[in-house]
């Protein structure tokens, strides 16, 4: 965004606010680099990518020509990897194929949202998480587990072999 405006009597005042690079989008072809409202910034090089939160299962093509749907699955799984970001160390990678079942893969863990609020289902895990992780091998690190959120008031884990 930009503006200019006009401060009497000989001065031009110049106003720009960036969008700043939020997530990666996977797509089939190139990934795209996305601010936080989920607009497209640039198609990534294969130099590298950003060490940001990876989205995929979003219509890119609806995304770039403006689409609202695509959009909103790109802020909501934005919105996701922050939550997450905010406890664990590394690249989150959210799967917002399914809106109404929002997958996020975060050091070895995979969790599952349902349509409800993400925060609502967060804090719920954030209660309990505590007694997951003491538990995990009887206290001698960590199992890798299934979270499951989508059910109102229940915390579901299970382990995955």
């Amino acid at each position: 965004d930009a503006s200019v405006q006009r401060v009497v009597p000989h001065t031009l005042a110049g106003t720009i606010t960036e969008r700043l690079p939020a997530a990666v989008l996977k797509t089939s072809s190139v990934p795209l680099l996305l601010d936080s409202e989920g607009h497209v910034l640039t198609a990534l090089t294969e130099a590298g990518e950003p060490e940001l939160p990876l989205l995929t299962g979003i219509d890119y093509q609806g995304l770039v020509l403006g689409k609202p749907q695509p959009r909103q699955a790109a802020q909501a799984g934005i919105r996701l990897a922050g939550l997450l970001g905010n406890q664990f160390q590394g690249r989150a990678e959210v799967d917002m194929g399914n809106p109404d079942n929002a997958v996020v893969y975060i050091q070895g863990l995979r969790f599952q949202f349902g349509s409800s609020s993400f925060e609502e289902q967060w804090e719920r895990y954030q209660k309990v998480e505590h007694a997951l992780s003491a538990d995990a091998n009887g206290g001698q690190g960590e199992l890798r587990n299934e979270i499951d959120l989508r059910y109102p008031g229940k915390v579901i884990v299970r382990e995955r072999g």
